[in-house]
């Protein structure tokens, strides 16, 4: 073929005799192996793993069970990859993606351990609480300091050793100041004001060994950086098991560049491993062997680990962090100097990169595996009841339950499986929560059977080992496997796109206009028309050894007269049998659909991109806008190109095994003058997130049934607001929906209308009349609303609201009464946390704890979630004195009144500002309207005789009412009251205050400053309490029907 090459594909799965025989071997292997990767030579390019993915693949569908089991592919590559291999000269792997691993072994050396002295540090911090005690666990040294400590624990017990103390050490007498001293095992306890300081307790032991020998060696894993090494293994074995306690030390290295050396290594062999043997940019493990035969009978152990490999930059949002995706897996492997191509990045077009990767990242249905599971709140695990590895870290996950879910696990929500062995897994809410190892905080273990649902996976992913000895062209082959991609050259820059289900062209079609001629049409032979494909990949539950599915189509192999046709494909980087499934379904159709033809055209044809789908109309083969997909563009002379594609089908995306259709392109496309009108619009409503300040919106997504016509082209769709003289008309959509963002509430109605090529417009589909609710729409009910004792207070928990508009600039209110079974009204106010909480930190006292949703515009859930504390709850005090100013309150008032033995806020008028009849008066205590706020002031203040700290408790029992809102005031039937409560208050509440003094309150005391309290430790001889009322509509009052503070001790 003369000229210059301006795109061309090639495909891993592809037959050998049929695109490359079009093309030529000798332009196949040269453009395509050599001038692609060294970016010269060649215009446009494109390397090919097969095709795309297809969504609710059965495995079962996949093999039939009569099938003859074939050779499985890859085996010796899987063995290799798991063994330590002894060099120092070995080519480094590399790793992406989630990956076991052997590595190379590149040092060894066994030394004597006895000129170690091994010190562990556990920092803990003196407590707020009483008592402050910390506790010695063995004979130690200690430095006590004076610093405010983070409050965090860092006792280092991770190199798997078991020390015994070695030396007598003298205990400390008395409470220690700042300084270092001996002491042995127990309790020692502090003064108050130490609360927060720092105890650093080091122990110093010898260690216990084995046949007095130390093996180390270095296991290099992979070329860095990684994200991280999981689990450590010897001989498929856990480190961290009983056998080799005592035994092994692993230390772990990532490969960053700043990375420092092994400070055991580099204690224990002096000279030989120096700070310099850092091993910068190599991921690897240091380990070192207690020699013992009974532990290692073979030999020294193979190491294996459980790998997160390469971190990799993802244009989308400019982060670089670990990663499966295979879009963002080739990016990093063209642009590594280190050990990939090399290319600069402003070669790459990082758009084509970033759309690629969201498609791979796209969540595709599994088969809904179940495993009965028990939860664990250490640790935030869940277990299943024998290993299984068919999940894997970043599988989406649902929980169901006989009982109540792990707290604060909700039913239908999709979490991302955290895997940390065969039978222990944890789960995030997000997918990159799960790649990053941040678990979900699992506050209880629920109750009743709780069963993990396996719900979807990633439409692609990438885990494997990059064989660094083959070349840079074979790699990106085999990498290109795991996403269906196709690797594009053209115009100066290499793009990414996904073989996937893709709308043909509208804007451009091939036809008898500019195609010259030079026609070449080829069917797929007998060998390449597939009736079934094997596809291996890696299996992780078989110890990451190659495994197989089969895609195998009866209608096809009836179709060839039951002559069996199989085609094997090689997935390296693939890990799920669902989505190898996919990808042997998608190869095996494309290879029945895959007529191919080359033409010349005039240059309009560079229009197109290799990967493109476009329509080609023609008579000499009778096609009419039959669609073919861009495999190959050359330059053949200035006014032609040469074009080859193959045909595109739809149903080569789809897993299932379908029978055969009819042709769905043919020649007689219906009567373009005419078009049907579409379907009654369907609306619906969601709240969306807006960019910059806007806060939350509402948007309506209306959607319809499209005509079905070929010669369809858009949709206009129209609304107004009901009764509205003129129609909204909204842009073109080419699908058959739109949305309206920040739609103001209202009843409105909706139509639609299509067009054709032709500019043909159909009549309007008929009118769908919708209530817009928006921010209007009251916040739904909280639930599974739990309030634990957790040191000294009470830890809430709930599930997330749902609503965006509470998550944005929403609360979660939470209210408490003293009464058990007490109702929203009758609570006040305990905290307010963000919408998005699901557990706030509160006062521990025995009663009622309520909690609702307030969401950004001020409307309230319509019924609260409520538990009710027992006195068991808060058990753990002992009162000494108590206050109780009910039903008299007989302390100092302002703005209050007590009726019927109640407090309440004042009216603002008084009886002699009334002109109207006393029949016609409301509420006595109320007269005109309820004033804003109030206050009440204990009848005397508490005196405990000496001063110390006590913890005071505040119980309160009020109800907040409409004072407009009476039996009296109601005109209508009983049976028409809405309710016989009246209406729902939340605008009044009750904060109680204390004030403090050394002083004898009965004398001249100096008060401190009032503070508000539910529950809270104190300091003073002398106390005093007030009452403060609020409201937030002149006609909503509280009345206060018990009001009590009682002081205590700990029992």
């Amino acid at each position: 073929m003369a000229g210059m090459v301006v795109g061309a594909v090639v495909s891993s799965f592809a037959a050998e005799a049929g695109l490359v025989a079009a093309l030529g071997n000798e332009l196949f292997i040269a453009g395509i192996g050599e001038s692609l990767l060294a970016a010269d030579a060649i215009a446009g390019a494109l390397i090919g793993g097969s095709a795309a993915v297809a969504t609710n693949m059965a495995l079962g569908a996949v093999a039939a069970p009569d099938s003859p089991q074939p050779q499985v592919v890859g085996d010796t590559r899987a063995h290799g990859v798991l063994v330590n291999v002894s060099s120092n000269v070995a080519a480094i792997p590399v790793v992406y993606g989630c990956r076991r691993v052997g590595g190379a072994q590149g040092f060894i050396r066994v030394s004597d351990p006895d000129s170690e002295a091994p010190a562990v540090t556990e920092y803990l911090t003196v407590p707020a609480t009483p008592p402050h005690t910390v506790t010695v666990a063995h004979a130690a040294t200690w430095t006590r300091t004076a610093e405010v400590g983070t409050g965090a624990y860092a006792y280092d017990d991770t190199l798997g050793e078991v020390w015994s103390p070695s030396g007598t050490l003298t205990a400390v007498t008395g409470t220690p100041g700042p300084g270092q001293y001996a002491a042995e095992a127990g309790v020692y306890e502090f003064e108050a004001g130490q609360a927060g300081d720092v105890v650093a307790i080091t122990y110093a032991y010898t260690v216990v060994i084995d046949n007095n020998a130390w093996l180390w060696r270095t296991i290099v894993l992979s070329e860095g950086q990684i994200g991280a090494i999981d689990r450590v293994l010897a001989n498929d074995l856990n480190i961290t098991a009983p056998r080799y306690a005592r035994r092994i030390v692993c230390e772990r290295y990532l490969g960053s560049d700043d990375q420092q050396a092994s400070p055991l290594m580099v204690a224990a062999l002096p000279g030989i491993w120096t700070a310099e043997h850092r091993g910068r940019g190599l991921a690897y493990l240091m380990t070192r062997c207690g020699w013992n035969i009974d532990a290692f009978p073979g030999g020294p152990p193979t190491f294996t680990a459980d790998v997160r490999g390469i971190v990799c930059y993802d244009p989308r949002d400019g982060g670089t962090r670990f990663t499966v995706n295979p879009a963002l897996v080739v990016r990093d492997y063209l642009t590594n100097t280190r050990y990939g191509r090399g290319l600069d990045g402003a070669l790459l077009d990082d758009a084509s990169f970033g759309a690629a990767a969201d498609s791979c990242d796209a969540r595709v249905r599994v088969p809904a595996k179940q495993w009965t599971v028990t939860a664990s709140v250490t640790g935030n695990t869940l277990t299943l009841p024998a290993e299984d590895w068919l999940l894997r870290t970043g599988d989406g996950v649902r929980l169901s339950t006989t009982g109540a879910l792990p707290g604060a696990l909700a039913i239908d929500t999709t979490y991302y499986a955290i895997r940390y062995d065969g039978g222990t897994l944890a789960v995030a809410t997000t997918y990159a929560n799960a790649l990053a190892h941040v678990a979900y905080d699992i506050l209880s273990a629920g109750s009743g059977t709780h069963t993990l649902i396996h719900w979807d996976e990633p439409a692609f992913s990438a885990s494997g080992v990059v064989d660094t000895d083959q070349t840079v062209y074979a790699n990106v082959q085999q990498l290109l496997t795991a996403c269906n991609g196709l690797l594009i050259h053209s115009g100066g820059l290499y793009r990414l796109r996904i073989d996937e289900a893709t709308a043909a062209e509208t804007a451009f079609s091939f036809t008898e206009d500019n195609i010259t001629g030079a026609w070449e049409i080829r069917q797929p032979g007998r060998r390449e028309r597939w009736n079934r494909v094997v596809a291996s990949w890696f299996n992780p539950a078989k110890n990451w050894q190659a495994d197989y599915v089969v895609a195998e189509s009866a209608a096809a192999l009836a179709e060839d007269n039951g002559r069996l046709s199989e085609h094997r494909i090689d997935l390296p980087y693939t890990t799920s049998p669902y989505t190898a499934a996919r990808i042997a379904w998608q190869v095996l159709k494309q290879s029945r659909a895959g007529v191919t033809v080359r033409f010349r055209a005039f240059q309009a044809g560079l229009r197109c991109e290799v990967g493109d789908v476009v329509p080609i109309t023609h008579g000499k083969p009778g096609w009419t806008a039959k669609p073919f997909r861009i495999l190959a563009i050359g330059i053949i002379d200035d006014d032609e190109v040469e074009i080859t594609a193959q045909a595109y089908s739809a149903d080569a995306y789809v897993a299932e095994d379908q029978p055969a259709a009819p042709d769905p392109y043919p020649s007689s496309l219906g009567d373009p003058s005419a078009l049907a009108a579409p379907g009654v619009p369907a609306v619906s409503e969601s709240l969306v997130e807006t960019t910059g300040s806007s806060g939350v919106k509402a948007r309506a997504s209306v959607t319809w049934a499209a005509p079905a016509d070929a010669w369809l082209m858009d949709h206009l769709l129209e609304y107004r607001a009901a009764g509205a003289p003129e129609w909204t008309v909204r842009p073109a959509v080419r699908a058959a929906a739109d949305s309206i963002d920040d739609i103001a509430p209202g009843q409105y109605e909706f139509r639609v209308r299509s067009r054709n090529v032709l500019g043909v417009s159909s009549e309007y589909s008929g009118t769908a009349s919708v209530e817009i609710r928006g921010l209007t729409a009251p916040p739904g009910d909280p639930t599974d609303f739990h309030v634990i004792s957790r040191s000294g207070d009470a830890l809430a928990t709930w599930t997330q609201t749902a609503d965006l508009d509470v998550k944005i600039g929403g609360w979660c209110v939470l209210r408490h009464s003293a009464a058990t079974g007490a109702s929203w009204a009758e609570g006040v106010v305990l905290d307010r946390v963000p919408g998005d909480a699901t557990v706030a930190k509160l006062p521990l006292m025995a009663g009622t704890y309520l909690l609702k949703f307030q969401d950004s515009a001020g409307n309230w859930s319509e019924t609260e979630a409520s538990f009710d504390a027992s006195e068991d709850l808060a058990a753990g005090y002992t009162t000494v004195d108590t206050l109780t100013e009910n039903p008299g309150f007989s302390g100092s008032k302002t703005a209050c009144a007590v009726v019927g033995g109640e407090l309440l806020l004042d009216g603002d008028e008084t009886i002699d500002d009334q002109t109207d009849l006393m029949d016609d008066w409301g509420l006595l205590e109320a007269l005109g309207n309820v004033v804003a706020a109030g206050t009440y002031e204990f009848s005397a203040p508490m005196d405990l005789a000496t001063v110390g700290t006590r913890n005071f408790i505040a119980a309160i029992e009020a109800s907040a009412f409409d004072a407009d809102d009476t039996v009296d005031d109601r005109t209508a039937a009983v049976d028409d009251w809405d309710s016989l409560d009246g209406t729902v208050v939340n605008d009044c509440d009750a904060t109680l205050w204390i004030a403090t003094t050394a002083d004898d309150p009965a004398a001249s005391p100096t008060w401190s400053a009032w503070r508000p309290f539910f529950v809270g430790d104190f300091t003073g001889r002398g106390f005093k309490f007030r009452l403060t009322l609020e409201s937030g509509n002149p006609a909503h009052n509280i009345a206060i029907s018990a009001l009590q503070v009682r002081a205590r001790t700990p029992a």
